[in-house]
């Protein structure tokens, strides 16, 4: 019987979920072009998984990203 803020809260599980499932196609993408050997489609596959992978980075909250993201692995030293 709640309803005050369940659109919200289904809007941003669509998008994760949508954002994971996209992950999951770009890595098997991947993994097919290795097996091809063919650098520039796994240049392409990189690209589009590291693009699903960053969009995921901003919505996910940082204690539940066990990894480090990106771009605080740039500014490390």
């Amino acid at each position: 019987g709640i309803a005050p803020g369940t659109a919200s809260l289904h809007e941003d599980l669509v998008t994760l979920g949508a954002g994971m499932d996209a992950m999951r196609t770009h890595c098997a993408e991947l993994e097919d072009a290795l097996g091809n050997q063919d650098a520039a489609d796994v240049i392409a596959a990189m690209l589009a998984l590291r693009a699903t992978v960053d969009s995921l980075e901003r919505i996910i909250d940082n204690a539940k990203w066990p990894l480090p993201k990106y771009r605080e692995m740039l500014f490390l030293y």
